[in-house]
Order: C-alpha cells, then sequence, then structure tokens
C-alpha cells in the first residue's frame, strides 16, 4: 500500500463502520456476538461495518455507541437532548409524559329485544 494512503492506527477512522469494527475487535467480540448486544443480526452487523448498509439512522448509531461505550460526537451525535420545557406553548415539569387515551373499556351492553 503506497504511504500516501497509508493511515497510522493512532488515526481516527474514516466512517462509522470501521469504528464499529475497530472496538468489536478490540473487545474480541464476533459479530454474532455484537449482534446479540444490539439486537440485529451478524449479516446485517457486517454489513453496516464494511458500508454496504447505511449508517445515517441516529438510532442505530446511538444503539451501537451505547453497546460499545462510543462516545456520541464519534458519530458526530450530540449527548442525549434534554426533555422540552414547553409543549404547546405552556411550561410542563420535566419527566411528564403526553397523556394516552384510554384503552378499550368492557363496559356491559344491555340488548332489548322487543
Amino acid at each position: 500500500m503506497p504511504a500516501s494512503t497509508a493511515r497510522s492506527r493512532s488515526e481516527r477512522p474514516e466512517n462509522p463502520g470501521e469504528l464499529i469494527r475497530g472496538r468489536r475487535l478490540a473487545r474480541g467480540w464476533t459479530l454474532a456476538d455484537l449482534g446479540a448486544r444490539t439486537g440485529y443480526s451478524a449479516s446485517q452487523v457486517s454489513r453496516y461495518e464494511r458500508g454496504l448498509s447505511s449508517l445515517s439512522g441516529i438510532g442505530v448509531l446511538r444503539r451501537f455507541a451505547d453497546v460499545l461505550d462510543i462516545p456520541p460526537k464519534d458519530f458526530g451525535l450530540t449527548a442525549a437532548s434534554p426533555p422540552a420545557q414547553n409543549r404547546h406553548g405552556y411550561p410542563v415539569a420535566p419527566g411528564l409524559t403526553y397523556p394516552r387515551l384510554p384503552g378499550p373499556s368492557t363496559a356491559t351492553v344491555l340488548v332489548v329485544t322487543v
């Protein structure tokens, strides 16, 4: 390999797949090991590492970052955003979730026949 295209080991990988592969190998994990920890198949992890499948989804990148202890900034992500302080123009307490609709009721139906 020509010296101009060779990278030293201290350089940052060019793409997220290389970073994921490097961390996986440093831990001694197989593709199946990483797949089991992230919820992907070994073949899908391999496609991500080789760049055959896009690693542009934030959820996918965060999953790999969490499992491999990669700082999110290495993937170009920011830290998890804080919860919104306002919703629809009104202040909301931290941790308060949106209200959910009630589930279906099992009320007794009275049928009258004439």
